[in-house]
């Protein structure tokens, strides 16, 4: 199915005022438009950052689990203080 062109002509004149208002409403519209780009390009910056940081310190508690003799893929804690915590060895007595 086919559409035929219309065949327009004129048959008056926009009032100023609707043409400036919807020329103002359609350059509003572009730089709303370029914000929106703006601030993706920020976000997407921001979760590369964040993506990075989190590869930074998975490596680092990887490196101190090795550190501390901990298993790859056992699990551990690292408490605000700065300790370790795992769990006991089944052959190890608890400390005292």
């Amino acid at each position: 199915m086919t559409t035929q062109p219309l065949n327009l002509v004129e048959i008056g004149e926009v009032a100023p005022e609707i043409l400036s208002g919807i020329q103002a409403m359609r350059q509003r519209t572009t730089e709303l438009l370029q914000e929106l780009g703006r601030q993706e390009l920020q976000k997407a910056n921001i979760i590369n950052e964040v993506r990075r940081l989190e590869h930074q310190s998975q490596t680092l508690l990887r490196q101190e689990a090795d550190r501390l003799g901990i298993p790859e893929g056992a699990p551990w804690q690292l408490t605000p203080e700065g300790m370790a915590l795992g769990p006991a060895p089944v052959d190890a007595a608890p400390a005292s």
